[in-house]
């Protein structure tokens, strides 16, 4: 009746092996979910778990959880609401493509996987000195204005700012490469 999951798990959180198919997995059964709730002791949520919630508006995560998988929350185009523990290092490919919400802490973030923030509404940006980030993380995030980068941040990747809103960027000393197409179509740059 509250549309709420609460998963309360210890450890990591099983991959979703049939979230390509719509119509298969326990997923099917938890469209209409708009709020997900993850109790303290999980480690990792699996890769594709809540692919395609496009209902899901919020996502309350706890602090110890350390991974996000790839595409764990692709295509949930209606989430708006998630705070990102202090605790997480790495977030997979696709895993929050296509959502709503405009704010998203990076700064203790060790790895971000290809096309993680891509088409997203994400706003602004600060990416830390120990941060790895894959090809196209923020492609096509039309709303991302603010791009922070710490002094230490070594390498801008392949297409990670493109066609983006970016308006200024300072490029601190430290970064010895900047990908191809880092900037494409950057119309506001």
């Amino acid at each position: 009746k509250t549309k709420t999951m609460v998963i309360d798990c210890k450890g990591d959180m099983p991959d979703d092996k049939q979230f390509y198919d719509l119509d298969m997995g326990w997923r099917k059964y938890y469209f209409k979910t708009k709020k997900v709730i993850f109790k303290k002791g999980i480690s990792s949520i699996g890769a594709g778990a809540f692919y395609n919630f496009q209902k899901l508006e919020e996502v309350v995560l706890p602090e110890g959880l350390k991974t996000i998988k790839d595409s764990a929350f692709f295509k949930c185009n209606g989430l708006k609401k998630i705070k990102p523990p202090t605790s997480l290092r790495t977030i997979g490919g696709s895993t929050f493509s296509e959502t709503e919400f405009n704010a998203f802490s990076l700064e203790r973030v060790k790895k971000i996987g290809n096309m993680c923030f891509s088409g997203s509404k994400i706003k602004e940006v600060y990416i830390s000195k120990d941060c790895r980030a894959g090809s196209l993380v923020f492609m096509g995030s039309k709303k991302l204005k603010k791009v922070t980068l710490q002094n230490g941040v070594k390498k801008i990747s392949y297409g990670m700012f493109k066609e983006t809103s970016v308006k200024f960027i300072t490029i601190p000393g430290s970064i010895k490469n900047i990908g191809e197409r880092a900037f494409a179509n950057c119309k506001k740059l």
